[in-house]
């Protein structure tokens, strides 16, 4: 993990501010395009810019290296997936969405990181989002990051009945600080530590603002960030929180973690887009992730009808970017 990222972050960061005039863009037009600045409204309009991403990303890569975007995306619906927490039982919806982006690099090991995002409407306070009901629940849950179970179940890929909980299970020990003298941007790089020294990346609040949307961590006293700066920085790993493999994220003798409810957002998604998802020709798939088949073709098995209805009208978006190249 640590030489596929020393290499990304030595090649990527120098284009950090191309990349995030590239995000802004798109949000901006988004924005702009979505009257109400409902979350379903600003997704179905990202979703047709997700290929002009793909485009404006591939020009501010480094020579050698080719860019894929592709995107799942929900549109109202009965809800988004909810994290039952396993010490109040009290449950919330687990994000709007989730952003992943996977480089792999030649004659080196593949490099990911994942960021989850809770949306709000623009008109609320960018540095305390989380001023209503739901929005209390949330900062909680991002916060304290209990442990929780899905809501439905099927939502969790593998070990359905054990808990989840949003605690990175990678080790922090970024292995870029001994090159912060010669980067000053450092200061927006996409990682806060509270007050507990706990850091926190993955899960995170944006307010839909126009023209420029804004993202804090889950708790107070923090100026806010651009979501577009934040997207940047997980372009260059120094945004969002790293993810292990498919394999190792449900690995039998640890507890299920950050890796864990990535795969499981990604998974759901993918069930989703196969049930007749506008973009599943067009879906760009993980180093890790399987195509979903059936027998002889046709539909995968459901386990009841409950499930296709759930899986038609609820979620959570999901986009990936993966990245192929380096020398």
């Amino acid at each position: 993990m640590h030489s596929a990222s020393a290499q990304i972050f030595e090649r990527v960061i120098p284009r950090r501010d191309s990349l995030m005039l590239a995000f802004s863009r798109i949000f901006e037009d988004a924005l702009l395009a979505a009257p109400g600045y409902e979350v379903p409204q600003v997704e179905a309009i990202f979703e047709q810019a997700v290929p002009a991403l793909g485009v404006r990303l591939q020009t501010e890569l480094p020579r050698g290296w080719r860019c894929r975007v592709s995107g799942s995306f929900v549109h109202g619906g009965s809800g988004r997936y909810q994290a039952q927490r396993a010490d109040t039982a009290a449950s919330c919806e687990i994000g709007d969405l989730l952003v992943v982006v996977e480089y792999r690099v030649l004659g080196g090991s593949s490099a990911r990181s994942g960021l989850l995002i809770q949306a709000k409407r623009g008109g609320v306070s960018a540095s305390e989002p989380w001023s209503d009901t739901s929005g209390k629940k949330q900062r909680a849950l991002y916060f304290e990051r209990p442990p929780f179970t899905w809501q439905p179940t099927w939502v969790g890929q593998e070990r359905q009945a054990d808990t989840r909980s949003l605690e990175p299970d990678l080790a922090f020990d970024d292995p870029y600080w001994h090159l912060l003298d010669h980067w000053p941007t450092i200061l927006w790089w996409s990682r806060w530590r509270d007050d507990r020294g706990e850091v926190h990346a993955g899960a995170v609040f944006s307010v839909l603002s126009i023209p420029q949307p804004f993202v804090v961590p889950p708790y107070p006293g923090v100026e806010p960030r651009p979501l577009a700066a934040v997207c940047a920085d997980l372009m260059a790993l120094t945004g969002g929180f790293w993810f292990k493999s498919r394999k190792d994220a449900y690995d039998g003798g640890r507890d299920l973690q950050w890796s864990a409810v990535v795969w499981d957002l990604l998974g759901a998604s993918r069930k989703r887009e196969w049930r007749g998802r506008p973009d599943l020709t067009s879906a760009a798939l993980l180093e890790d992730e399987e195509p979903l088949e059936a027998a002889g073709g046709g539909q995968p098995p459901l386990d009841d009808a409950k499930m296709l209805s759930d899986e038609q009208d609820s979620g959570v978006s999901v986009v990936r970017i993966i990245i192929d190249g380096g020398e």
